[in-house]
């Protein structure tokens, strides 16, 4: 017997022909099959267990907690290394002169230096006084005497 499908389905429109069901896809009329449920029979004995399956995603993160209370403050650690010397900084102006200390005991005197060198002869002097006058002395006669007279030429 031919069956007398609607002409205009929308999709998953189900049509009954008899004692059978057929499903509109879009395309095409499928027949919907149903099986025949009988009475449940008694429970058989368990399986093995299988395989574990895949870990799940993770869930949410929950909300984060209460602080808690501050503890007591841990001892004072060692004390780290002295660091590198810095540059040196400007130099300053220069301060007021200090007063003038005590004058200090005189030395020993020391040895004395070679003589020097002979200097120019100086002026002459004035001539002195003209001095007495000596005693006369013996007479002697004329006639005795001898001149003599050497002549240099100049």
């Amino acid at each position: 017997m031919a069956i007398d499908f609607p002409n205009s389905p929308d999709v998953d429109d189900v049509f009954t022909s008899g004692t059978q069901q057929w499903k509109w896809t879009g395309t095409t009329w499928d027949l919907v099959v149903t099986e025949v449920v009988g009475p449940t029979g008694p429970t058989g004995p368990a399986g093995a267990t299988g395989p574990s399956g895949p870990a799940g995603l993770d869930g949410a993160t929950g909300a984060t907690g209460p602080s808690g209370a501050v503890g007591a403050t841990g001892p004072e650690g060692a004390t780290g290394p002295i660091g590198a010397t810095g540059p040196q900084g400007v130099t300053g102006d220069i301060g007021p002169t200090g007063p003038a200390g005590a004058t200090g005991p005189v030395g020993a005197t020391g040895p004395d230096g070679a003589t020097g060198a002979t200097g120019a002869t100086g002026a002459t002097g004035p001539a002195g006084a003209t001095g007495a006058t000596g005693p006369t002395g013996p007479t002697a006669n004329i006639d005795d005497l001898t001149i003599s007279v050497i002549m240099q030429s100049l």
